[in-house]
């Protein structure tokens, strides 16, 4: 499926008079997300040959924007210019054999699972170039723009029969892009309050493949899933500013992205009778370079010290903690004690690699 969304406040072009300016456009709220979902499934019951092939493709495109642009305007009271969207986007293709399907020992059975998910999402505030302020001064001036919400890819596949296959794609790729901003004009902008120009973004992209396949001569389970995220976050002021009370230009990114692929094969014994080629039993999956590391740390008796949202904050944020991180403590058997650190990203800031803090 493909859905075009557009939210759209715009003042253009116009002369306006009035105490209070406000243009706020929003998609979704933070109770009640907007967005989109798509679901593909298929199956096969018994028989010399079974296929089961599912394909969701989910494309979401979204504009919410609210603008102020080419106006003459008269106040002296407050003006806001506030765009938020919170969308979540669902893709699911699952594909196999039904359930308690009893397929016979030379039948063949394939189940092949793809979830495709394209999603572009553009949120901007944006007082504009060529607004001129005809009063000797306004009040407080905010311009804010957010974009909050989740992308959830997955790919599911089950084969049995005397040869099975389950190969299962799932691709996210995802470009967001949060803009507050304050264009240019000749003239300053004289306030006699607070000026506030923020963008933020809160997203979590997941991407899952789960392939099994059981066969009582071969069996061929592969999973692929792949995610490209692209986060764009800036707050921008072109205007010069004179006597606000606080001026507050942020930009606050606080994103996650997980891609997990799991494959699965059940083939027949190499002793079996008829088949001495066949392959082995299910696979075990084999652990990773750092869980071997934490592994051996522990059997040492030393202490492990970790930092589980592998990632450097540039804001201080607190980031996501992935489901994983859970199932290796419950894994390790080893008491937990959680350290909060506070300020160590100003100590060195990725922004200032020259002044030590």
């Amino acid at each position: 499926q493909v859905v075009d969304a557009e939210t759209i406040a715009k003042v253009s072009n116009g002369t306006i008079t009035a105490g209070n300016v406000s243009i706020v456009a929003e998609s979704g709220s933070e109770e009640a997300h907007g967005g989109s979902e798509a679901t593909a499934k298929a199956g096969f019951s018994a028989g010399d040959f079974g296929l089961g092939g599912a394909i969701a493709v989910n494309v979401y495109v979204a504009e919410t924007r609210a603008v102020l642009e080419q106006v003459a305007l008269e106040t002296e009271g407050d003006i806001t210019i506030s765009a938020k969207d919170y969308s979540n986007t669902v893709t699911q293709g699952t594909a196999g054999c039904e359930q308690g399907t009893e397929l016979e020992k030379e039948s063949v059975g394939v189940g092949a699972g793809i979830a495709i998910a394209v999603n572009a999402n553009t949120v901007e505030a944006v007082m504009g170039s060529n607004v001129q302020l005809t009063a000797e001064s306004i009040g407080n001036l905010s311009v804010t723009a957010g974009s909050e919400g989740e992308t959830l890819v997955s790919a599911t596949a089950g084969a049995a029969g005397g040869t099975s296959v389950a190969p299962v794609i799932a691709l996210d790729v995802t470009d967001i892009t949060v803009d507050a901003q304050v264009g240019y004009y000749e003239e300053a902008l004289v306030t006699t309050g607070d000026i506030t120009i923020q963008a933020g973004s809160k997203r979590k992209n997941k991407a899952t493949t789960d392939a099994s396949a059981a066969g009582s001569k071969v069996a061929v389970g592969a999973a692929i899933s792949i995610g490209v995220v692209n986060v764009d976050t800036r707050a921008v002021s072109d205007r010069v500013i004179a006597n606000a009370n606080n001026v507050t230009i942020s930009a606050v990114s606080a994103n996650a992205a997980e891609s997990t692929a799991t494959a699965g094969a059940n083939g027949a014994k190499a002793d079996e009778e008829g088949d001495s080629t066949a392959p082995a039993a299910e696979e075990e999956e084999k652990d990773g370079d750092t869980t071997k590391s934490i592994n051996k740390v522990l059997k040492r008796g030393d202490v492990l010290s970790m930092y589980p949202e592998a990632r450097y904050s540039p804001g201080g944020i607190t980031s996501f903690l992935p489901d994983s991180l859970g199932k290796l403590v419950k894994m390790m058997k080893v008491p937990v004690v959680v350290m909060l650190h506070h300020g160590n990203y100003l100590h060195t800031p990725f922004w200032d690699h020259e002044h030590a803090r």
